[in-house]
């Protein structure tokens, strides 16, 4: 099998797309256009899509020796118009709101959401957040998972 890892096809603009025999920890799909893809002797971690090719893209991978993570969320640079979310977390305390820097908050979810479609992410170690989305009006809520802690 060829040694690549990754594979990015995000700027190919196809029908059709057909591999075989190989080992990858990442495909980006996600082009901004609907296509079908057949994959033979393929193992990948993690599939970035367009949201609305993810179950063609999960069928073309049913007979995988190992069925990947297939979502519209990437952590690479996404093909198309899409646009950032980012900020600070922050946690009012008592005290008014303040970020807290000396531990990671790992219980708080995000849920963005354009009226039609819903995702949910969390925040990362450094108690920042962000994630992509495309254009238009979105609606951004944080809740805490566990508040019994």
């Amino acid at each position: 099998m060829p040694n690549i890892t990754d594979l990015d096809l995000s700027s190919v603009k196809a029908e059709y797309v057909n591999i075989s025999e190989l080992n990858l920890n990442t495909i980006n799909l996600k082009n901004g256009q609907l296509q079908m893809i057949w994959a033979y002797d393929v193992n990948a971690g993690f599939i970035c899509v367009d949201r609305e090719e993810a179950t063609a893209v999960a069928d073309g991978f049913a007979n995988s020796n190992i069925q990947p993570v297939i979502h519209p969320y990437c952590s690479f640079v996404l093909g198309g118009d899409y646009h950032e979310i980012a900020g600070a977390i922050q946690m009012n305390l008592g005290t008014g709101c303040a970020t807290i820097a000396d531990r990671p908050v790992f219980d708080l979810q995000f849920t963005v959401s354009d009226g039609v479609h819903t995702d949910t992410f969390y925040g990362g170690t450094a108690n920042t957040y962000s994630t992509t989305v495309p254009e238009g009006s979105h609606l951004l809520t944080a809740a805490v998972v566990n508040s019994d802690l």
